[in-house]
Parts: C-alpha cells; sequence; structure tokens
C-alpha cells in the first residue's frame, strides 16, 4: 500500500509539473573532471559576443556577466559583428546582427563586475565568415580608409568607457601582410592619437610549421607595432567523434596532424618578437567531434556532447600550465554570447555551440581559473527534490553514488532512490523498474 501511495504521489508530481512548464532539451550536465592547479596566467579571459541587435543592453545580461565573472574571468573580450561586402568593396553593419550600440553598456556593465575589458573589432563577409577566408580587394586604399575610420570609432569609445585592452581585428588572413603594412600603420596611428592603452590582434595561426617571422609576416606585417602577439589557435586534436583523454593530452604535445609542437611553437613566437602571447580565440563546441575541427560550428544535427567539451577545456588547461611562464599573458575563451541565458524569456540556446554557459565545461573553467565551482548539476536536482518534497526524497541515507555515469541516491524511510542517467531522472521504489521522472535538462533548468 505504501509504494501504491508513493508512485501516486510521485506520478501526480511528474503530471503537474510537465502540464506547466516546457523547457529546452540538453543531455548529460554533470560529468565535470578534476583539473588539479588553478591555470594562473595574468589574463584568464572569456569572449562576450552579439549577433543581435539590442542583446548587449537587455535587461538579462547582468545575469550573463555575473556568470562569466563567477568563473574566475578577470577580462571579458566584448565583440559584435560588421559586414564587409566584397561585391562593393563597402563595410557595414549587419541589419539583424550587429549590435555596435550596445557596446558602451556592455563595457561598463563588465567593468562595474570588476573585469577588465578588451574590444575587438570583427568584421565577416555576408555570409557571415571571416573576411580572411576571402581575398582583398584591388582597391585596398577604400578599404582600409572605412577600416581605419572604424577603428578610430572603436578606440574612441575604448578611451572614454575605459576598456583596457583594444583588439584591431581577428582572423584576417592575407589582408595583413606585407603588402598592406604601410596601412596597418597609417591605421594604428590613427588608433594611437586617440587610445592610449595596449593593442593586439588576433591572427588566425595553422601552426604547421616552425616559427619564423617570415611566416609571422605573411598575416601579421604590423607585429611590431602590438604590444601583444594575438592568436588565434584550433588545432585539430583527434579524428574520433569522441576521442579518450590520453590521445587529445599527446595531439597538444606533438599534434598528429600538423607534425608539430603547437605550444612550442607559440613559444617561440614569443621569444622571436620578445612579446607576449595572447590566445584571443580558442574554445570548443559542446558535440561530437568537437576535436575534429575545433573552430568549426557543429553541424545540424550533431549529436550534442557536453561530456566532452569539459574534457577538452580540461586538456586544453593541462596542457597549457604544464608549459606556461612569462611568454604566456593568457587567453581568451570563445564565448558566451549575449542571447545564451538559458533563463531569460526567448533566449537562444545553442545546445551544440560553443558557449558553455550551463554546461559541465563552466565548472572545468572554474577550477582553473580560480572561481566558484557549482555543485554537480545531479547533486543540485536531487537537493531540489529533497527540499521540495522532504516526506518522498529526505533524509538521505548516504551520499550521492556514482557508477558508469548514474547517479543515485537512496531513502529507506520511503524505500525509494532517486536515479540520473544520462538526461533521465527516474525513482525507483523498492525492486520495482525505474519510472521517469523527465530530463535531466529541464529539471536543472526549472531550478535556475
Amino acid at each position: 500500500m505504501r509504494r501504491t501511495m508513493l508512485r501516486a504521489c510521485l506520478t501526480a508530481l511528474l503530471i503537474g509539473w510537465q502540464s506547466s512548464v516546457v523547457f529546452p532539451q540538453r543531455t548529460s550536465l554533470f560529468g565535470v573532471p578534476e583539473p588539479g592547479a588553478p591555470l594562473g596566467v595574468p589574463i584568464r579571459g572569456i569572449s562576450y559576443f552579439s549577433f543581435k541587435p539590442g542583446a548587449f543592453a537587455d535587461n538579462t545580461q547582468g545575469q550573463t556577466l555575473d556568470f562569466i565573472r563567477s568563473t574566475g574571468a578577470n577580462w571579458i573580450c566584448i565583440t559584435t559583428l560588421h559586414m564587409y561586402d566584397p561585391a562593393s568593396n563597402q563595410i557595414r553593419d549587419f541589419p539583424t546582427q550587429t549590435d555596435f550600440s550596445g557596446l558602451a553598456t556592455a563595457v561598463a556593465r563588465a567593468r562595474q563586475r570588476g573585469l577588465k575589458v578588451l574590444l575587438r573589432l570583427t568584421l565577416e563577409t555576408p555570409q557571415n565568415q571571416a573576411i580572411g577566408s576571402i581575398p582583398p580587394p584591388g582597391d585596398a586604399t577604400t578599404f582600409f580608409r572605412q577600416f581605419t575610420a572604424l577603428l578610430v570609432t572603436y578606440a574612441t569609445l575604448a578611451r572614454d568607457q575605459g576598456a583596457e585592452m583594444l583588439s584591431l581585428g581577428s582572423e584576417m588572413g592575407d589582408w595583413g601582410g606585407p603588402k598592406y603594412r604601410s596601412n596597418w600603420l597609417d591605421a594604428i596611428n590613427a588608433v594611437r592619437s586617440v587610445y592610449s592603452g595596449p593593442v593586439t590582434y588576433g591572427a588566425f595561426q595553422a601552426l604547421r610549421s616552425a616559427a619564423t617571422l617570415a611566416n609571422l609576416e605573411t598575416s601579421v606585417s604590423f607585429w611590431d607595432q602590438l604590444d601583444y602577439l594575438g592568436v588565434s589557435i584550433y588545432p585539430q586534436l583527434s579524428a574520433a567523434a569522441n576521442p579518450p583523454r590520453d590521445e587529445l593530452e599527446r595531439n597538444w604535445r606533438r599534434n598528429s596532424f600538423t607534425g608539430t609542437d603547437v605550444i612550442g611553437i607559440l613559444q617561440q613566437y614569443s621569444a622571436l618578437t620578445k612579446k607576449p602571447i595572447l590566445i584571443t580565440d580558442t574554445g570548443y563546441v559542446s558535440a561530437d567531434g568537437a576535436a575534429i575541427n575545433p573552430g568549426a560550428t557543429a553541424p545540424a544535427g550533431t549529436n550534442q556532447n557536453d561530456a566532452l567539451q569539459a574534457l577538452l577545456y580540461d586538456v586544453l588547461f593541462a596542457s597549457f600550465k604544464i608549459r606556461s611562464g612569462s611568454w604566456l599573458a593568457g587567453l581568451f575563451l570563445w564565448e558566451i554570447p549575449a542571447t545564451n541565458l538559458v533563463n531569460s524569456p526567448g533566449a537562444t540556446f545553442l545546445a551544440t555551440d560553443y558557449s558553455f554557459m550551463g554546461k559541465p565545461a563552466a565548472n572545468v573553467v572554474s577550477l582553473w581559473y580560480g572561481g566558484t565551482p557549482a555543485p554537480r548539476v545531479a547533486d543540485q536536482v536531487f537537493d531540489y527534490l529533497e527540499s521540495t518534497h522532504r516526506r518522498l526524497f529526505a533524509p538521505a541515507d548516504t551520499p550521492t553514488e556514482e557508477s558508469n555515469g548514474t547517479f543515485t541516491r537512496h531513502y529507506a524511510s520511503s524505500d525509494s532512490a532517486l536515479v540520473i542517467r544520462g538526461n533521465s531522472v527516474s525513482y525507483a521504489v523498492g525492486s520495482e523498474p525505474l519510472t521517469s521522472l523527465g530530463t535531466l535538462s529541464s529539471w536543472y533548468t526549472a531550478i535556475r
């Protein structure tokens, strides 16, 4: 009789909850590696990006910035998109993506939370590709006249809002080469006439050959004018959809796809230029295959894999920790979008994208950045169910048990157990089969 009553209570709980709330679907949220000591670099950054007009100024963004600060990040890279149209050789705003008007608000809110700000200018093609993926225009003078004017606008904003660093661009490829050095020098002189802080530029480096100034100057001919040598790095680490940790570690030591020591090349560039390396872009999507082409978003229909994203970040930090030194100023993780607050009305949660907000990788970042990791998501859900249904689920007899990705809490007083396996939350009474209470992602979102 007691088991029948318990099952009826739980079923009513499930039906009542499901009828009133609809939540997005996510997969495993609770497997968090233990990385050990914090990373310990001066710049522990996260990129904060708006691709929707008005997103930076939205009232929910205080919560997003609070999350970024809670990870232990002490820097934030703030950026939005501007379009370069090769057909007209014109730079202009994306009608539905550029959020330039919100930059000042974003900078002010970040600095109010003690975050230092890197303000970055980002140009993309109309198809949302880095402009380094297309050849420079024949009429470079017209392009650089517009580009310099926009850089000065950013520099003025950085000065007026107190941004601590300015990035002149990112991943522009041949546009930064020797042919255009004089154009870049003019642009940098114009920037420095209004902004006195340090400047950098994020060059994409495949890191497939030894560090030489000749190699560097093919894409950053103006490196000598920078305070930090910025680099975007997304090396392939595996050909497998869900690779093991040891393979990832090996490929950070000696990359089998490039045949090079990726971190060693960065150290060499720092030694050659006498400038610290700043990793301006690196990160991973939360999807199968994230280690195959880390610089690309997951194709539609790819299976979400939060555990792999967390593992990749842990291996990244561990690999750089071992070889860190004065040559490495720090890094910025790509990225937390301003539209990516899972509990805000109308938010877009990019389940397989780069964002790690609300995913296990957030705890990995916090552990390495020296922030405050949240309890395991499984424990948060168990605690919530105990606090709201004490007669059924409290007190627990033992701490949460974990075995092969399954989390269980036992309750002797009701001869029941709560079980989380994958994205499923269930309960069991005695030895009877499990009965579903819904998805882990839905319960996690409900209690936030």
